[in-house]
């Protein structure tokens, strides 16, 4: 056989044995990539199900969000006679609307700290507290 580099070689230069030998080889790197594809699919494709379907089931009963915005709260229905002295009030809740002006800074801040004390210190979703939450 005839010197040649790698690169200018030809079918027809290698012998029978060595042709065997680049066919075996080819094909055993073929079923490695096969094989990693394959894995990583049967891996990724459950996990993404699995995702999806918590999504949508956490999902599926939350409101629309043109709803949120004209959002109307349950209020008392106050009765008043002519005389515009109040005769009953009619509610399932007993809520009245306060605008966000009319309320105290304070109680503004109590609400906040109750409900999330780092509020302050992130962007938005707090990651940190997410973790101790899951591990509680």
């Amino acid at each position: 056989m005839v010197a040649r580099s790698r690169k200018n070689r030809t079918r027809q230069a290698f012998s029978p044995i060595e042709q065997r030998r680049l066919r075996k080889r080819r094909q055993s790197g073929a079923k490695a990539l096969r094989l990693f594809f394959w894995t990583w699919f049967l891996l990724i494709l459950p996990v993404a199900l699995i995702i999806g379907g918590v999504y949508v089931s956490l999902t599926a009963d939350l409101p629309d969000i043109t709803d949120l915005r004209n959002y109307r709260p349950p209020v008392v229905t106050t009765v008043y006679a002519d005389d515009h002295q109040k005769i009953a009030e009619f509610y399932e809740e007993r809520r009245f609307v306060v605008p966000l002006s009319r309320m105290p800074e304070r109680l503004i801040q109590a609400f906040v700290a109750a409900e999330d004390a780092r509020f302050f210190d992130h962007r938005g979703v707090d990651f940190f507290s997410i973790l101790r939450a899951t591990f509680k």
